[in-house]
């Protein structure tokens, strides 16, 4: 079956059908052409003090689902072990480890002189569901020593940014509203991609990570010159990244492959186990258009085997009293949110008003020449606007909702 999330990857599928009995499950095994009740593996797991660790890399359709692994012998199921985890993400690939010494309470516990060559595993194992559920998974690994579940990570959030919001342009951050993005992760990439939360704060996770490629192609390219940003802001936390690299890709405004595309990378070597924040000047990113950001790629050393975890990526302008700061909380809009039709007021007369959306692309400038203005908003797309209002040396700023 083809990976729910990357194209051209093959992995397996289990359904728990509506009524499955509670210990369905699927069973993995080598048929060695021996007699129906003898379809054991080659050669039995190597269990031992020291190295008593599955690993299973598992897509659940929710978190807190129980997944359970059983280990048993081919020619007696009278020898078994079997233990247990939770999914903790929805949606999602993550990585599990089953712990065998940790086996499940009234079950066999693991008898390192005993032969396990046959391996099952359950979905949502205790429970009858009342409709189909669909599970994946694939990477089914004997890591033997239990450090390998104790990779370090972190144990707290990314700092909170502080950045005002009206100088933002968010890729992700559970600070601001991001702008749509396409992907985290192309078909292309060398990676995988959790979605996980820190103390309740949304993280992106990458592990095996050779390259990864993020897009905001076409209508969702960036616009970093027209909204004047200066910099570009990524949180970054690595167990064992030795060299992290981020490069930025311009399609410019023909599209991937056009003859004006450019390109630039820069790499990192940064301090491993803690949270380290990058603000990178976008002038360092030499020779490039920046007016259509279609792709942000990361890359890193060790190939194949780097964990990133990121956090809060967005550009932002550093200086933005260089353009006269947009006052805050002055100018007004109503109903807001709203669906069809905003009125903005101001305690002076607006000489222009210009909406941006998220992307920081410009929707539409008016001419009001009052202190009160109407802007119908029936063809807007559902989402977060900001309106900038110019009175005079004034410049005043209002965040509009469509709903």
């Amino acid at each position: 079956m083809e990976d729910p999330e990357a194209a051209g990857n093959n992995v397996v599928q289990t359904v728990k059908t509506a009524g499955a009995d509670t210990f369905a499950g699927t069973t993995l095994s080598e048929n060695l052409g021996g007699t129906p009740n003898d379809p054991g593996f080659a050669s039995t797991i190597p269990f031992a003090d020291d190295a008593s660790v599955i690993s299973v890399r598992v897509w659940s359709p929710a978190a807190d689902v129980a997944v359970r692994l059983k280990v048993e012998s081919s020619v007696d199921a009278g020898i078994s072990v079997e233990t247990e985890s939770l999914t903790t993400t929805a949606g999602a690939w993550q990585t599990i480890q089953f712990e065998f010494k940790n086996e499940v309470a009234g079950t066999p516990a693991l008898d390192f002189a005993a032969a396990y060559n046959k391996l099952t595993i359950f979905f949502d194992f205790g429970s009858n569901p009342a409709e189909d559920a669909t599970y994946y998974w694939d990477d089914v690994i004997f890591t033997g020593t239990t450090t390998v579940g104790e990779e370090p990570e972190p144990m707290e959030p990314a700092p909170t940014p502080t950045v005002d919001p009206a100088f933002v342009i968010s890729m992700f951050s559970d600070a601001y509203t991001d702008v749509p993005v396409d992907t985290w992760l192309t078909t292309w990439s060398a990676a995988q991609l959790e979605d996980i939360e820190i103390q309740g704060n949304p993280t992106k996770k990458y592990s095996e990570l050779d390259f990864a490629g993020i897009e905001t192609v076409g209508p969702n390219a960036i616009d970093l010159v027209t909204t004047e940003m200066t910099h570009l802001h990524v949180d970054f936390w690595s167990p064992n990244s030795e060299t992290f690299r981020i490069k930025l890709v311009d399609f410019d405004d023909d599209g991937f492959g056009g003859d004006n595309d450019t390109e630039f990378e820069i790499p990192f070597e940064l301090d491993q186990e803690e949270w380290v924040s990058l603000d990178i000047p976008l002038e360092d990113f030499e020779g490039m258009n920046q007016e259509n950001i279609s792709q942000f790629i990361i890359s890193s050393l060790p190939e194949g085997s780097s964990v990133v975890y990121l956090d809060n990526v967005y550009f932002y302008d550093a200086d933005p009293s260089s353009t006269s700061a947009p006052e805050l909380g002055v100018a007004k809009a109503f109903p807001n949110p709203g669906k069809n039709r905003f009125t903005i007021s101001a305690p002076s007369i607006m000489d222009e008003v210009t909406l941006y959306n998220t992307a920081g692309q410009v929707v539409e400038t008016w001419q009001p020449l009052s202190t009160q203005f109407d802007i119908d908003a029936t063809s807007f797309n559902p989402g977060v606007y900001v309106a900038m209002v110019q009175s005079g040396n004034r410049l005043m700023v209002v965040r509009l909702i469509k709903q």
